[in-house]
């Protein structure tokens, strides 16, 4: 119990060193820094009415500038910007801690596995960077999270459109997690009685809810400020699997050996030959994008196919990676089984970064993470104390690779 404790505190002090000592592991902070500041200037020298949003850089939409200029800051000084993503960061851990407990129902003040658990994405390269030079990720987070401990609190009549207006705010930096948006509008929508009082309550604040999202979708002459080329990329469908493979990992360790005793009494050659399909759909997909050498594509990718871990013949690499990315389906389906969250989440994902030119790890990075531990059942309250210790030493030997 007490190493537990002693870990979460190394966790929450190697991030406070971590922002003293301009710690960027992810790479590009300090270059995304100055971007972030010109936008903070662009609104904090401007009334609302008269900012030039056509000097405005970001593909989100800019809610998080709109604090930070407004409610947060009474200085130019940059440093103030990281200070202000900095706490964002902490009062995501500590929300996050709060869900946990009201997921799994524990009592105690402080438990020594939910802490380590909650503190763990400290240690994401991507979470770290954004919470060190003052990007905007995490305090989308932040409010992502806000609304989910909003929904969770079922016997709260007022707690549903704190839930809603939060993940309004979610959106309103970051436009993909609309997704959590709609899924609560058609989950308290009564559609035994269209016309309730109740339907009509829900309509009317996500209108006026969402009135800022409209503005910011006129201002920006579309869902994003940047012209984005839509081109249906294939390639990406394995990547985005990939990802999944590599965040559900620690959560399959939990039971690996159970689930190798299902498969083996299952039979094997569905599998196969469902993986051949998977195969010969996306083999011959790699050799025309050449980009992803260079950038993009996540962990596994990069580990495969440009560290040269792997010395082996192009085509064995490719059957690698697929096999690997084939599997992270077959993760997601044991771990989130009839999850229809999980799964709404899974195929928006699929469906909007397919069309994207180059996709990062760090657009679900902890994202993933977030939203598998707290809508599905797989990790049970008895699994908690494993499950801690697994956690952290994934997202540690994340951090350090």
């Amino acid at each position: 119990m007490q190493k537990k404790f002693y870990l979460s505190i190394l966790i929450i002090l190697s991030f406070i060193l971590g922002f003293f000592f301009n710690e960027d592991v992810a790479g590009g902070g300090h270059l995304d820094l100055p971007l972030f500041y010109s936008n903070f200037l662009l609104i904090k020298n401007s009334n609302f009415s008269s900012i030039a949003w056509h000097d405005y850089i970001s593909s989100g939409f800019p809610l998080h500038h709109l604090l930070v200029a407004y409610i947060f800051f009474f200085t130019e000084d940059i440093f103030f910007l990281k200070i202000f993503s900095f706490l964002i960061s902490l009062l995501c851990i500590l929300i996050f801690y709060s869900i946990l407990k009201l997921k799994y129902k524990i009592s105690e003040r402080f438990n020594s596995s939910i802490i380590l658990i909650s503190v763990t994405p400290l240690l994401s390269p991507y979470f770290r960077s954004s919470g060190f030079w003052g990007l905007e990720e995490n305090t989308c987070y932040l409010f992502f999270l806000i609304s989910i401990l909003f929904y969770l609190k079922k016997n709260c009549n007022y707690c549903k459109y704190l839930a809603i207006l939060s993940s309004t705010c979610a959106v309103l930096i970051r436009q993909p997690f609309i997704f959590w948006s709609l899924y609560l509008f058609f989950y308290y929508f009564n559609f035994h009685k269209i016309f309730s009082k109740n339907n009509l309550y829900n309509i009317f604040f996500y209108i006026i809810c969402f009135i800022p999202v409209f503005y910011f979708i006129y201002i920006f002459n579309g869902f994003t400020k940047e012209s984005i080329r839509i081109v249906f990329t294939p390639i990406n469908i394995p990547i985005i699997i990939s990802f999944f493979f590599y965040y559900l990992f620690p959560f399959i360790l939990i039971h690996l050996d159970k689930l190798m005793r299902n498969l083996i009494r299952t039979k094997s050659l569905i599998f196969l030959l469902f993986f051949l399909v998977f195969y010969f759909l996306f083999r011959n997909k790699f050799e025309t994008i050449n980009f992803y050498n260079s950038i993009g594509g996540g962990l596994i990718y990069k580990s495969i196919f440009n560290l040269n871990i792997f010395d082996i013949n192009f085509n064995i690499k490719v059957l690698l990676f697929l096999l690997i990315s084939y599997f992270g389906f077959i993760f997601l389906f044991i771990i989130a089984k009839k999850n229809i969250l999980i799964w709404k989440f899974f195929l928006v994902s699929l469906i909007v970064y397919s069309f994207v030119n180059v996709i990062f790890q760090e657009y679900f990075d902890p994202l993933i993470f977030f939203i598998i531990i707290i809508f599905s059942n797989y990790i049970k309250k008895k699994d908690l104390n494993r499950f801690s210790v697994i956690i952290f030493f994934f997202f540690f030997f994340y951090l350090i690779l």
